[in-house]
């Protein structure tokens, strides 16, 4: 409406109205921005409570049974007498594997930035380091009878970077 009763300043109505319609354009864009990364951030949180559950998986109970009982301490039997012990149980064995495979995962999810470290951290850093200690000496033995180094790299990487109070994405300290 001032555009058309001011005629001395036509420009200059002109020029604000460009500056506006830029800002309101550059505000629209900032909120959008602000939108996704939230829902990105929500869809993170999202995925990281679901690998949570998994540890109520029967497989997960039945080698914390196994852990609980039999070699309730690592120390006290060799990586060959655990590994054998677990593949004399074909159930157990199964349940190993899938436990392995899910931090298998799990560490892959953290470097990619799928999943929200710290909730994982927070909710499973016990659990890591349970299952680390009880199945290293499977995991020692089963890359030298597969003749294959890398075997679980990723559970290894992600326990050792928890157990030392680190990031698994970024290598610094949890706060």
């Amino acid at each position: 409406a001032a555009f058309f009763y001011c005629d001395k300043h036509h420009v200059e109505i002109e020029f604000v109205a460009k500056i506006l319609a830029g800002s309101a354009a550059i505000y629209s864009a900032y909120y959008i921005g602000e939108a996704l990364h939230h829902n990105i951030a929500r869809d993170k949180q999202k995925a990281s409570f679901e690998m949570v559950t998994s540890l109520n998986r029967p497989e997960f109970v039945s080698v914390r049974m196994f852990l609980d009982g039999p070699v309730s301490n690592p120390g006290n039997i060799s990586a060959e007498g655990l590994h054998n012990s677990i593949l004399a149980d074909r159930n157990l064995y199964g349940a190993v594997r899938v436990v392995l495979g899910f931090f298998e995962d799990m560490s892959i999810a953290i470097q990619h930035d799928y999943v929200d470290e710290k909730i994982c951290y927070e909710s499973l850093k016990g659990a890591v380091a349970l299952y680390y200690d009880g199945l290293r000496g499977y995991i020692e033995q089963r890359r030298i009878d597969r003749d294959r180094k890398s075997l679980y790299s990723e559970f290894v990487k992600l326990a050792l970077s928890w157990g030392g109070g680190k990031r698994l994405s970024d290598g610094r300290p949890f706060s």
